[in-house]
């Protein structure tokens, strides 16, 4: 895994892996995906943020990651896997 941070909205977020993104969606934190290969603040490919406690998110986060990777991993250009950040406290 890549180590890359990133500076967006006056806030720090760093790469984790996908265990550590399920930890911080389960306990009710945010987690932002965005396509293994693109760069997160960019503004051509923004990351999407999810929260359990949304509305419009899955009921678990293998649905949420299932639906993210066939809808926006899928070209060697992204990549074929999503890349998971948090926030830095």
């Amino acid at each position: 895994m890549r180590q890359y941070n990133f500076k967006s909205g006056g806030k720090y977020y760093h790469r984790v892996n996908k265990a550590t993104a399920r930890r911080v969606f389960n306990a009710g934190g945010v987690v932002l995906m965005c396509a293994c290969n693109l760069r997160p603040d960019s503004m051509w490919h923004p990351v999407s943020p999810v929260a359990a406690n949304d509305e419009s998110t899955p009921e678990t986060f293998e649905k949420l990651v299932n639906e993210f990777t066939y809808y926006n991993c899928n070209l060697n250009e992204c990549g074929y896997y999503p890349a998971f950040y948090t926030e830095v406290k």
